[in-house]
């Protein structure tokens, strides 16, 4: 088995970040993945050194610094990523968001993305995660896929997206991102005669009949009602975990409940399994309360 690269896209959300990175060395077979940190010009106090410090006790931990901003930082960074696990011979990338954190372990997981890989050539990208309650019904059709220690959902009807375990090679085939593909913006209408990057990488996927698939026992999730960055300004409530994780890392009966239902073929969800660990959410929607606005830096 090869090493899988992570990819992980930050900028300004050094919390989030932290919490990321301290989650995967407690969850995962370190010895299996190098971890790729592709920072959009983070200002925080605290970060470079941060990441100086924990670049230095992993070897298999690097970043790359971008020393600028720009609407389309999202896609530039992963563009870089892609070109730095061809150079090093990666077959499979993880983008990862900086807003995701790891509850269990699970030292089988890598095994079976990889056998999903080798097994069905049209599958070129696997969501490891769990998903949100609120959108399951618009999943669509799907078809079961069997590995030997895991069993994966392909989404028939569904488009591939910007985030997962990826192909390497695809973009032998479609080419990189558009340089003019934006990441963010406030306006109402931004992406209006411009290019999304993830519809984008969706469309070049469906042309060619790839799909996507889940995995029906994740192991992340993402934390819900969090801030987020567009420029300058930081949306919604920014703070650092109060205790160790924002999410509690699971106990054994939780992980049996989300085996149990992967055993059915359903689905776990955020709501039910990130678990705020001292602190208490606003919503469970995806970001938090959009009027609380700061200026970063």
């Amino acid at each position: 088995m090869g090493k899988i690269l992570f990819n992980i896209l930050t900028c300004n959300r050094f919390f989030y970040l932290r919490n990321y990175i301290e989650s995967a060395i407690e969850c995962l077979n370190m010895d299996r993945v190098d971890i790729l940190v592709c920072d959009n010009n983070t200002i925080e106090p605290g970060f470079d050194e941060y990441m100086h410090k924990i670049c230095s006790k992993y070897k298999n931990i690097t970043m790359k610094k971008f020393t600028d901003r720009t609407k389309n930082e999202l896609y530039r960074a992963m563009n870089w990523a892609v070109a730095y696990a061809k150079k090093n011979g990666y077959d499979i990338i993880n983008f990862v968001q900086d807003d995701r954190q790891y509850l269990y372990r699970d030292d089988l997981q890598l095994d079976s993305v990889e056998e999903i890989f080798k097994k069905h050539k049209n599958i070129v990208q696997i969501n490891g995660e769990l998903a949100w309650r609120r959108k399951i019904k618009k999943i669509g059709k799907i078809k079961v896929l069997h590995a030997e220690h895991h069993d994966f959902g392909t989404l028939i009807d569904k488009r591939v997206c910007d985030n997962g375990f990826t192909r390497v090679a695809i973009y032998d085939e479609i080419g990189e991102y558009p340089m003019s593909a934006i990441s963010w913006g406030m306006e109402k209408n931004r992406y209006v005669g411009k290019i999304n990057g993830e519809i984008w990488f969706g469309k070049k996927c469906y042309k060619h009949g790839y799909n996507r698939a889940l995995i029906y026992a994740p192991n992340y999730g993402m934390i819900y009602d969090c801030a987020y960055v567009r420029g300058e300004d930081r949306y919604g409530d920014y703070f650092p975990p109060p205790n160790r994780f924002y999410f509690k890392l699971l106990e054994k009966e939780h992980i049996k409940k989300i085996r149990k239902r992967a055993k059915r073929h359903k689905f776990s969800f955020v709501e039910d399994f990130c678990i705020p660990d001292g602190w208490k959410p606003k919503t469970l929607d995806k970001h938090g309360d959009i009027n609380i606005i700061n200026k970063i830096g």
